[in-house]
């Protein structure tokens, strides 16, 4: 598995401020975690894309509860939202949040409406 680096993951829990990206709850004392939007496949990847701010978001939940659950148990509505992205999909795919205004991520760390 390829790990973020310190620097990245910290900029993206800064940019999302330590909410869930998606529904906006404080995952500071509930569990959280940094989604990579493309997923890194099987025994992690070589691609750079992978630790790209634009590909990592602060979800609530594991990969089974939470928003991050719900993601990735609901993959076509995932990819529709731009919570998944497709190989060869674009990093700037902007994302829709429950509350539907949607965003984009940059690669310095940012958001911006969509």
């Amino acid at each position: 598995m390829t790990a973020v680096p310190t620097g990245t993951r910290a900029l993206a829990l800064q940019r999302d401020g330590h909410r869930c990206a998606r529904c906006g709850q404080s995952v500071l004392n509930a569990p959280g975690s940094l989604h990579h939007r493309k997923p890194r496949g099987m025994g992690g990847s070589g691609d750079p894309r992978v630790s790209d701010p634009r590909n990592l978001v602060l979800l609530c939940g594991t990969g089974t509860t939470g928003c991050h659950g719900w993601v990735e148990s609901h993959r076509e509505l995932s990819y529709a939202s731009g919570w998944l992205l497709r190989s060869l999909d674009d990093l700037d795919e902007p994302l829709i949040p429950l509350w539907g205004d949607a965003f984009a991520l940059t690669v310095d760390g940012e958001r911006v409406a969509a």
